[in-house]
């Protein structure tokens, strides 16, 4: 390989996998300001990530963002982060984890809204999506504490 071309290397377009590894670590750190609740961090990395429309990690993407707004207790804000999230997950057929917290998500702004019995459907519904074992455990919880309380089903 010539000298000329090892210089114009760093030049190049990122491949598909770094592109990949960067919104990865966008999201790890976003997650890692949302533990700790830095807000405004974890929203200025997940604004950073950059992903095609028809990039499954849509749904992670605005899932994670309901996340936040519904820690900064902005409901409205949440509310349409997951409505993106499940709309995302819809038009690009995704199951599993993410597509499993969105419905959670939805869900507690329901909650807090005061809508009990939508809020139970979109738990039951989350369960339908593959969630992560915590996820599940959460949402079978809170279906449970809605049907105990008399709510709607």
């Amino acid at each position: 390989m010539s000298a000329a071309l090892l210089l114009l290397l760093p030049f190049c377009a990122p491949s598909a996998a770094s592109v990949r590894d960067a919104a990865a670590a966008r999201f790890e750190k976003a997650d890692a300001h949302l533990e700790k609740g830095r807000y405004e961090q974890a929203r200025a990395e997940l604004a950073a990530v950059k992903l095609a429309p028809d990039d499954p990690r849509q749904v992670r993407r605005w899932e994670r963002e309901g996340a936040v707004r519904l820690r900064e207790g902005k409901i409205a804000e949440a509310r349409a982060a997951f409505t993106q999230a499940l709309k995302a997950a819809g038009r690009l057929e995704v199951k599993g984890p993410d597509a499993g917290r969105a419905y959670a998500g939805m869900g507690l702004v329901l909650l807090r809204q005061e809508k009990p019995g939508l809020a139970a459907r979109f738990f039951k519904r989350g369960l339908d999506f593959e969630p992560d074992e915590g996820t599940r455990l959460f949402l079978e919880e809170q279906i449970a504490e809605l049907e105990a309380a008399g709510r709607p089903r």
